[in-house]
């Protein structure tokens, strides 16, 4: 019989199989998640009007992305009673309360969990919260060298989905990598 825990890796895994792959920008209005085109999924990162946005990316059938910005219990339950496809951490300078705030989004939700790496954020940081989270499974990556981040990633965690903020040639070189795609932060 499976665990708890080996059942939430398992449906993490194949959801960020399936979902999670290409384009997914972070939005700056709501309006947006209504007009963008070509894309593979939309990033909401406000607390602020993301059942409008949900409710935009599902009539779109588009996988929705919300963001939880700090360790509140509250918000991560406002965002999982939304439903999205998955939840991502918001980024913090201090690991410390990163990891307080990675393990507060995993006791409050069991959708697939998207860490931030910005800053000088280690890449052992964020394999150490994966082997303790099961279902942290992606990554958005902004810190430090791209490419060799993504070389390293896939070499010690071939299953985590690495995600860059960049587009452009990065992108074309990030996917050569392994990436699953960008995150790029878009306004109109």
């Amino acid at each position: 019989m499976l665990s708890r825990r080996d059942l939430l890796q398992f449906a993490a895994l194949a959801l960020a199989r399936d979902l999670f792959r290409g384009i997914f920008p972070v939005l700056s209005a709501p309006w947006e998640a209504e007009a963008i085109t070509g894309v593979d999924g939309i990033v909401w990162p406000f607390q602020d009007q993301a059942e409008l946005v949900a409710a935009i990316a599902r009539r779109r059938r588009l996988p929705v992305i919300l963001c939880v910005p700090g360790p509140d219990p509250e918000s991560t339950r406002r965002a999982d009673r939304l439903a999205p496809d998955a939840i991502m951490a918001a980024p913090m300078s201090n690991l410390t309360e990163l990891a307080r705030h990675y393990r507060a989004i995993a006791r409050e939700s069991s959708l697939p969990l998207i860490a931030h790496a910005d800053g000088a954020m280690p890449i052992e940081f964020v394999l150490r919260m994966r082997q303790e989270i099961p279902t942290l499974r992606m990554v958005k990556d902004e810190a430090g060298h791209t490419l060799s981040r993504i070389s390293e990633y896939r070499r010690v965690a071939p299953d985590l989905a690495v995600f860059i903020g960049a587009t452009g040639p990065l992108l074309t070189a990030a996917f050569e990598r392994g990436a699953a795609g960008a995150m790029p932060c878009v306004s109109f």
